[in-house]
């Protein structure tokens, strides 16, 4: 079935750059008020002022006396997902991505797994 357009309430027929100044996303540019949409959506920032209210989401550690197959390791008997890795040095980093745990609860295994990993070391 298709659907039918009721005349009176029809939209205008406008043309792409009658709408350019309309067209707006949840992040802006630092050239949010430029005409041309390319400029305008360049260099991106946000709307929204919450990002600059919170803390960050995406948390590094180092974990020092621990090699990185003992973290990892650690890591996936807990069956906790994050990214590890070298440092330049040497070191063993570990990055958690705090915004996906909902409470306590769900931070546990990974707690737990870097526990282990460090009485290991």
């Amino acid at each position: 079935m298709t659907p039918q357009v009721i005349p009176d309430r029809a939209m205008p027929a406008h043309s792409p750059a009658d709408l350019a100044h309309a067209i707006c996303t949840g992040q802006v540019s630092l050239h949010w008020d430029s005409g041309d949409l390319v400029h305008r959506f360049g260099w991106r920032g946000t709307w929204d002022p919450a990002p600059a209210l919170v803390p960050p989401r995406l948390r590094g550690f180092l974990v020092p006396g621990v090699t990185l197959t003992d973290l990892r390791a650690c890591l996936n008997e807990a069956r906790v997902r994050a990214w590890s890795g070298s440092a330049a040095d040497g070191g063993t980093l570990l990055r958690v991505a705090t915004h996906v745990y909902n409470d306590t609860a769900d931070v546990v295994p990974t707690i737990d797994a870097v526990r282990r990993a460090l009485s290991r070391g």
